[in-house]
């Protein structure tokens, strides 16, 4: 067993103890990580566990405070990825009141099942490689039968609305506007001419601090494992200010990708992954 435990340790509320696993350069559908854990005490702190995986870290447990003095048993569906591993990590509480411990780890039904993985796409016709699946959907095609831009959903490319997102309280706001009646950038992403639409901020209106957001409304249904949100920025000259990626779950807002740095006359793609969740806002 892995026990953490305060004691005599010169540790510090916050401390963190990590435990991972081996590499896994591929895993099945269907696969499953089992484990034991024991946390008592009045201030034992945090208990997560992460699969981290080609899209970012995803948290797919956790327990906070004393769970009883008993031994619990948790069962977490992993699912099909490349290069993954797992980690535990323990996190200490406000005093050395507490331990927490974890046993009989395994995995199980992890062989894989096919090819490709959760995080891959295969073109329905022609191309049979398996591709990283945030191309899907990016607004190219990448597939000779664009079967990876089919169906799409939850796609915005601002040239008839706003498609739901919505302005904050902020004095400031970002606004529909054309290359060619607000200068720069000299064509917006989707389709690479001076009339397409994109969202900006006329630097014009406001003074150095002063911040506009748009709000995408709750999505009040879970995603799946590969949930991506991704948007194409541009952000050119001397004196630029910042872009901020903001999630909500459900606690408060969680900054999950910034760019402050001037990149150039082009447009460049930026994102964060969100994986499995029971409902997710999104503030840029």
């Amino acid at each position: 067993s892995l026990h953490v435990h305060r004691g005599e340790l010169p540790a510090v509320q916050g401390d963190q103890a990590v435990f991972s696993s081996p590499l896994f350069p591929l895993t099945g559908s269907i696969c499953n990580l089992e484990f034991w854990y024991h946390m008592e005490g009045a201030h034992v702190g945090q208990l997560a566990v992460y699969v981290n995986h080609s899209y970012g870290n995803e948290q797919v447990f956790v327990k906070n405070g004393p769970q009883n003095s008993l031994w619990n048993q948790a069962s977490i569906p992993i699912g099909s990825h490349r290069n993954v591993n797992i980690s535990f990590i323990g996190t200490i509480g406000v005093s050395f009141q507490g331990d927490m411990a974890i046993d009989d780890v395994k995995m199980t039904n992890c062989k894989p099942t096919a090819t490709c993985t959760d995080e891959e796409f295969v073109c329905s016709t022609g191309n049979t490689t398996c591709t990283d699946a945030r191309k899907v959907c990016d607004f190219h095609s990448d597939c000779s039968d664009n079967s990876d831009e089919a169906n799409c959903k939850g796609l915005c490319t601002f040239e008839t609305d706003y498609c739901g997102w919505q302005n904050g309280s902020n004095p400031l706001q970002l606004l529909r506007v054309q290359s060619s009646q607000y200068g720069h950038p000299n064509f917006d992403h989707t389709t690479m001419k001076s009339g397409g639409w994109f969202l900006a901020l006329d630097a014009r209106t406001g003074k150095a601090g002063d911040k506009a957001s748009v709000i995408y409304p709750k999505i009040a249904q879970a995603t799946k494992g590969k949930c991506y949100f991704s948007l194409w920025y541009h952000i050119e000259g001397k004196d630029v200010g910042t872009i901020n990626l903001y999630a909500n779950d459900g606690s408060a807002n969680k900054k999950v990708w910034t760019m402050a740095a001037d990149s150039g006359a082009g447009w460049y793609e930026g994102g964060f992954f969100i994986g499995r969740v029971s409902s997710i806002a999104v503030t840029i």
